[in-house]
């Protein structure tokens, strides 16, 4: 029973921000239906140049690194099961964008619990690479009342955990500065 009650605390967690979205644009008389999706492939083995590491600022989690650019706001709760980094790429609050990091104890929340939310939401799937690590990367635009939510995450297991990339901002139209950037921070995940 505390099994059940940890992976339902997990789940409950994981799409926390996902519900706040949709609770703070009023989505409740949105339409649900995705408009259009992306695809890429994340490149094996990438990591930022010596001009780009001027700009970026590097993560260390107990087994992982990666890079991040040095003006997003960032903030990290660990728990017994996981931890979660969330960074907010802009400090203006106009602008609703986040991009979240979790790492989850595999022997308490499996893979495919997570990516079954994603088919669940009808994200278009893509098989895909983090550093050589086979990933699933789950994309979708969504109309919300206030415009279109747009999400990308990755998803991936290693060494008995599960590794969660998400990115999700609203916008108009498709933020190519915010989608390089979060592809960035992803192709910089290196494994210690």
């Amino acid at each position: 029973m505390k099994g059940t009650v940890n992976k339902k605390l997990l789940l409950l967690i994981s799409i926390i921000p996902i519900i706040f979205l949709i609770i703070l644009w009023d989505v409740s008389t949105a339409k649900q239906k995705i408009i259009s999706t992306t695809s890429s492939k994340i490149s094996n083995n990438v990591s930022p140049n010596n001009s780009l590491k001027n700009s970026l600022k590097r993560y260390d989690g107990n087994s992982y690194t990666f890079f991040y650019p040095k003006y997003w706001i960032q903030n990290t709760q660990k728990q017994n099961n996981f931890t979660e980094t969330i960074f907010q790429p802009s400090s203006n609050p106009n602008e609703k964008s986040y991009i979240s990091i979790e790492i989850l104890n595999a022997q308490h929340t499996s893979i495919d619990y997570i990516t079954n939310i994603f088919k669940a939401l009808h994200y278009l799937e893509t098989p895909s690479e983090v550093n050589g690590i086979k990933a699933k990367k789950y994309s979708a635009i969504l109309q919300v009342t206030n415009g279109k939510l747009h999400s990308i995450a990755y998803v991936f297991q290693k060494n008995q955990k599960v590794y969660f990339f998400k990115l999700e901002y609203i916008q108009p139209y498709v933020n190519l500065q915010l989608e390089t950037q979060f592809n960035q921070v992803v192709n910089s995940f290196k494994l210690k």
